[in-house]
């Protein structure tokens, strides 16, 4: 190992050494496969738990005790829990670790910007209040993508 002593200022390859830097010898070596996207710096997800029944993609989850299940405004019980949003559809027993908070788009959506997004039955997602508990799941940002950041408290 040989130590090298930078003196001036100079530019070496894109970087400005402005101060008398002490540098050990550097191996590189050559780029690895990439790896598999994380979560972006906007988004939230859950734990990684199984799914406690077939779930549909884009579609609201409670933790239970037996996994992540369908949110459901019916019942009391999932009413009060802390919603996710499941992003890939999975079968029971599958790992997967829902969105807790962040932006979503899928093609397929229709949303009128004016309107918030609700919880209604089996997870689904409605501009259209249900007739059991009002949850806010989150706001349109254009017609086809949504801030999914669900409210605490129950309207």
């Amino acid at each position: 190992m040989t130590d090298t002593f930078i003196e001036s200022s100079r530019t070496v390859k894109n970087i400005v050494v402005v101060h008398p830097v002490q540098s050990r010898d550097v191996v590189v070596t050559p780029s690895g496969i990439q790896g598999p996207p994380g979560a972006s710096a906007d988004q939230q997800t859950g734990p990684s738990r199984p799914a406690s029944e077939t779930l549909s993609a884009l579609r609201a989850v409670v933790l239970t005790t037996e996994g992540w299940a369908y949110a459901q405004p019916s019942e009391s019980s999932s009413a009060n829990r802390a919603v996710a949003l499941t992003l890939a559809a999975a079968n029971a027993g599958t790992l997967i670790q829902p969105l807790l908070s962040g932006i979503v788009e899928d093609l397929a959506w229709n949303w009128h910007n004016d309107q918030p997004i609700f919880l209604n039955e089996n997870g689904t997602l409605s501009q259209v209040p249900n007739l059991y508990v009002i949850r806010v799941l989150g706001f349109p940002l254009t017609p086809t993508s949504l801030y999914f950041n669900p409210e605490g408290g129950i309207l």
